[in-house]
């Protein structure tokens, strides 16, 4: 698929081996304990095992300690670590090793400034989330707020479902990604095949 598209909150084997068969270039793991979609690590070891083919493997913290930090990415050397708090730069660069970073919508006015802070940093999520709920709120944020650059590569999250995506892709924004996740739920952290199944349908009508 010619947008890159990552699938969050993925807690069991079924779902993310369903994701990766579809056509998905990264799959998103929560580490952050407050989150309904936490999992434990051998969840995505399993699925890792399983794999016939390669794509992202992503993991999502909020302001984790180094060491929370550094127990996953000693299993997982070739996963992608995604900041979702407000992880000073110099802690996101500190682990060497790809990284993306996620802001909500809610900042988007000083998103120049904060680009330039996290200039290290391999993508840019925005995300509509809040000052309490950090992300998985199932609600988007108003598209014409994304930012017009082309120098980093953004991806969107917030409310993105098999109703909106065509809408989303189909408005020619210069955007690197989407990031999916409670827009795929039968109910909150319970990703439903029937869901996952459809929206990737109608991803590929939108190539």
């Amino acid at each position: 698929m010619s947008i890159y598209t990552k699938i969050c909150g993925i807690n069991n084997i079924e779902s993310g081996l369903l994701c990766s068969n579809l056509g998905a270039d990264a799959l998103g793991f929560i580490r952050y304990e407050k989150s309904p979609r936490f999992v434990e690590l051998d969840v995505p070891l399993k699925i890792q095992e399983k794999l016939d083919k390669e794509l992202d493997i992503v993991f999502v913290f909020v302001n984790p300690s180094e060491k929370e930090v550094k127990t996953v990415i000693k299993k997982f050397p070739n996963s992608i670590i995604q900041f979702h708090g407000e992880e000073p730069a110099g802690f996101c660069e500190s682990f060497d090793r790809k990284y993306i970073k996620a802001f909500h919508a809610y900042n988007l006015r000083y998103w120049k400034n904060y680009m330039d802070l996290y200039s290290s940093a391999h993508a840019f999520l925005i995300d509509s989330g809040n000052s309490v709920q950090k992300g998985g709120t199932g609600i988007a944020f108003d598209w014409k707020l994304i930012p017009k650059t082309e120098k980093e590569k953004i991806i969107v999250a917030g409310g993105i479902n098999s109703s909106n995506v065509s809408d989303l892709l189909s408005k020619k924004h210069n955007i690197f990604g989407i990031d999916v996740n409670s827009g795929l739920e039968s109910k909150e952290a319970t990703k439903d095949i029937e869901k996952i199944e459809n929206f990737f349908k109608v991803l590929k009508k939108n190539d």
